[in-house]
């Protein structure tokens, strides 16, 4: 009787064997990969398979976000200048798209409109004011843990 191979054992055989094919083969995958004719192909394929890089790209993303976050808040201690620059320059953009958003912040702030609690918890801690109307200055005083949870539709504002 043969033994069947499951599709997790011939994955992980599979992972294996292209590591070692790669690591004995390195120079000349190398010297491959920088070739025009590779360059490309690799545009074309991208082209096509637009939808499925981009789901791979997300999953991937998902799955190291801790990874992601941690290397990021590196770089931003190793690099405060350029990091302060370009918060700036993202900060300016907001603005330009979104003008009605950051007068209806600013009226805000200026003039007091938060509540002392969340409408949500009742916390007092890290309160910020969600908009439900920017036209009107009209919306709700929510902390920053419900704010999240608001935008990502896990709760639903009073």
């Amino acid at each position: 009787m043969k033994d069947t191979i499951t599709n997790e054992k011939r994955k992980k055989y599979m992972r294996e064997y292209m590591k070692k094919w790669y690591n004995k083969n390195r120079d000349k995958y190398k010297i491959y990969r920088e070739t025009k004719e590779r360059k490309e192909y690799m545009k074309i394929y991208a082209k096509k398979h637009k939808e499925s890089i981009q789901e791979y790209k997300r999953k991937w993303h998902i799955k190291n976000r801790d990874k992601i976050i941690k290397k990021v808040n590196k770089w931003e201690k190793d690099n405060p200048e350029r990091y302060a620059q370009l918060n700036r320059k993202k900060a300016k953009r907001y603005q330009k798209k979104y003008p009605e958003r950051v007068k209806a912040s600013n009226y805000v702030y200026n003039n007091k409109q938060r509540d002392d609690t969340c409408s949500q918890c009742s916390s007092t801690e890290n309160l910020e004011f969600h908009h439900t109307d920017y036209e009107n200055n009209k919306g709700t005083t929510l902390c920053r843990n419900c704010h999240k949870q608001l935008h990502r539709g896990e709760v639903f504002a009073v």
